[in-house]
């Protein structure tokens, strides 16, 4: 069946061949698959979608140690569409908040301030009483940080070295002292996995994504 290359691949097929310098197979459904794995991994253990979905909807609870903030599950923030605050949860235009009026927006934290009269205010208590839609990520691929995509590429050379043997989900991780072991694609070395932690979900998100 042929593989179709996600449309938040963190590079495109010709990305792909340009940095490894391949030569253009007849087949590309090989380098789609190491991409979409690659990218699957990645955000696997970051806990995040990297390149933006577009449009989502989260509905939150506010906290009680910090009932001014919110927390989006996606970062960094795009747009905010609409914010609504409602403890019954009708979420229509009479509880349609203002930015920057009734809350602030922290773009590379992900984060809702509630103010009011330019001073921290508390969000509505209320389970879920809040509804977000905004869109969160990185705008392409191209805009991802350089240490995410250096991270992706070398798992996507293991797992192109694994396809090329046609062992899929085994490869060998080196560390820093040179020793090699052959362990699952999805383990990822100690090495990478320090390059990837400061762009690393840390803190639970106050609110869950729900179909818009």
């Amino acid at each position: 069946m042929p593989v179709t290359l996600l449309p938040h691949a963190l590079s495109s097929e010709q990305e792909f061949l340009d940095y490894f310098q391949v030569d253009t197979p007849d087949n590309l459904d090989p380098v789609r698959f190491v991409c979409n794995r690659a990218t699957e991994i990645v955000e696997d253990y970051l806990d995040r979608e990297i390149v933006s979905r577009g449009s989502l909807t989260e509905e939150h609870t506010a906290v009680s140690r910090c009932p001014s903030r919110l927390l989006l599950r996606e970062w960094p923030v795009i747009a905010v569409a609409s914010v609504h605050e409602n403890a019954a949860r009708v979420f229509d235009a009479d509880f349609l908040l203002t930015v920057d009026t009734d809350y602030i927006v922290s773009v590379p934290r992900a984060e809702l301030i509630r103010v009011s009269s330019a001073l921290r205010w508390s969000w509505q208590g209320g389970w879920w009483a809040i509804r977000v839609v905004y869109t969160g990520g990185y705008l392409t691929a191209a805009t991802v940080p350089n240490a995410i995509l250096d991270a992706y590429f070398q798992i996507a050379s293991r797992l192109w070295s694994a396809q090329s043997r046609k062992s899929w989900g085994i490869s060998s991780w080196s560390d820093d002292a040179g020793n090699f072991t052959r362990v699952s694609t999805e383990a990822l070395p100690a090495a990478i996995e320090r390059q990837l932690f400061t762009h690393r979900r840390l803190r639970a998100s106050t609110g869950d994504r729900i179909a818009a």
